[in-house]
């Protein structure tokens, strides 16, 4: 079977551990309006609301850096604003975290029961286009598809079977060394109208511990981390307007994220684990 002719629904096994869906913004005047309007819009899709601010954690998911980059807006400026959080979500198999604030809106899934994004990415878009109706001087400065997936193996050798070699090379060959960990970073883009996508994979030998037999072992875990984004350059370029959240989201799953990830996993992976 080749990679080329396997589809996104075709796949039964998913390797996902977080989806990220996240838009950088300027222009919103006052966010307690925005969040009472998306408690009006949006009261059935969680049980769960509270105020917080920025922790370590927020700061590994936001990633609060690159938001004052995109934002030209100092970090310690990010980080005083008040994020409005919604859990305990009604909607999706999977645990959701809604963040708002007055600069971005992440909401991060948390893969339990993980079935497809579909419905997540249905859910974001109709947030966004509820932004372009309740700001009346909405800036929309990135937006952005994320997701992080890998397994854990107990024989090196085996991360090879489901990952091509060529994209997720730990290996010291002719060395007295072994990699303890390792991460590859690469910038990709296809076009000035496609996302630009950071293709980062990762690898981290250590131990570990088997709950049945409470015994410690050598592993290795692998990650896949695909996150790819608009920059107010390129929404430009596509005339990004209300109402083409939705359309731009699922290309940007179904025809950059999915292909990469095709081109990462090997055709052995793709054919055990999808439904031909």
């Amino acid at each position: 079977m080749s990679k080329d002719l396997i589809r996104r629904k075709q796949l039964k096994k998913n390797m996902m551990k977080n989806v990220i869906f996240r838009i950088d913004y300027q222009g919103i005047i006052n966010s307690e309006d925005i969040i009472k309007s998306f408690k009006d819009n949006f009261k059935d899709k969680f049980k769960i609301f509270q105020t917080t601010f920025h922790s370590k954690i927020d700061f590994d998911i936001n990633n609060i850096e690159d938001i004052s980059d995109t934002l030209s807006i100092p970090i310690k400026e990010i980080q005083k604003q008040e994020i409005y959080r919604f859990t305990d979500n009604t909607f999706g198999n999977d645990e959701l975290t809604l963040d708002i604030s007055k600069y971005f809106t992440v909401l991060t899934v948390n893969c339990q029961e993980y079935e497809g994004i579909d419905e997540y990415l249905d859910f974001f878009s109709s947030f966004i286009d509820f932004l372009f109706e309740n700001s009346e001087y909405l800036q929309i400065k990135r937006i952005g598809l994320r997701k992080i997936g890998g397994e854990i193996y107990f024989d090196e050798k085996e991360i090879y079977r489901d990952f091509e070699q060529k994209y997720f090379n730990f290996n010291f060959i002719d060395t007295p060394y072994n990699s303890f960990r390792s991460r590859h970073i690469d910038v990709l883009k296809l076009d000035d109208k496609s996302p630009i996508i950071n293709y980062v994979r990762s690898f981290e030998a250590g131990n570990y511990h088997d709950n049945e037999t409470n015994i410690y072992k050598s592993a290795f875990q692998v990650l896949l981390d695909i996150d790819a984004y608009y920059s107010d350059f390129i929404l430009e370029k596509i005339k990004f307007k209300k109402g083409m959240a939705k359309q731009v989201l699922t290309s940007t799953n179904n025809e950059h994220l999915f292909k990469i990830f095709k081109m990462s996993v090997t055709e052995a992976f793709l054919k055990a684990n999808s439904n031909e």
